[in-house]
């Protein structure tokens, strides 16, 4: 494949995902969610959170079609979609009400024994990023049985799904 074919194909795909963007925003802001999304912001001005499931749409479905092997598309889903449905999640529950803000207060609300909104999103995104992890390192990794190379399996999966979850 040459250079120009690998170019146009890859601002192709920018085009699909931009495309994808911006038809998922349009799609949440008419839906029965548009009211919970939106917010006021700090000039008083009312703000919408439907860029944030929509840009996590086009780019997961940029991700997944641009992905160089069955692995990888698996992996880019499952980190994007997962993202995606607990951060809208999160994003409802706080139009309702949702009392915990920031890695300190879902801590603190678990120990008060409540689940938060935020602690789902934290334990989701957490989990599909180990999940895309070890779906790479599947793909990238030798089935070999000796010690060394189950814990560098294990590192491999903790550290990529840190990195996974760190960019959600």
């Amino acid at each position: 494949m040459s250079q120009l074919t690998r170019t146009v194909g890859r601002a192709f795909l920018g085009g699909v995902a931009a495309g994808g963007t911006i038809a998922a925003i349009g799609a949440i802001r008419r839906s029965k969610w548009a009211a919970d999304l939106e917010r006021i912001n700090h000039k008083g001005d009312t703000v919408s959170l439907a860029e944030g499931p929509g840009i996590t749409i086009g780019a997961t479905a940029g991700a997944v079609l641009g992905a160089n092997s069955p692995a990888y598309a698996a992996a880019a889903a499952t980190a994007g979609v997962t993202a995606g449905a607990v951060g809208l999640y999160d994003d409802i529950a706080d139009s309702k009400g949702e009392k915990a803000k920031g890695f300190k207060g879902h801590v603190g609300a678990l120990l008060k024994g409540r689940v938060s909104a935020g602690l789902v999103k934290i334990l989701g995104i957490s989990g599909a990023g180990l999940a895309a992890a070890a779906l790479i390192d599947l793909e990238n990794g030798e089935l070999t049985d000796d010690r060394r190379s189950r814990l560098r399996r294990i590192w491999n999966v903790g550290v990529g799904g840190g990195v996974i979850a760190g960019a959600a």
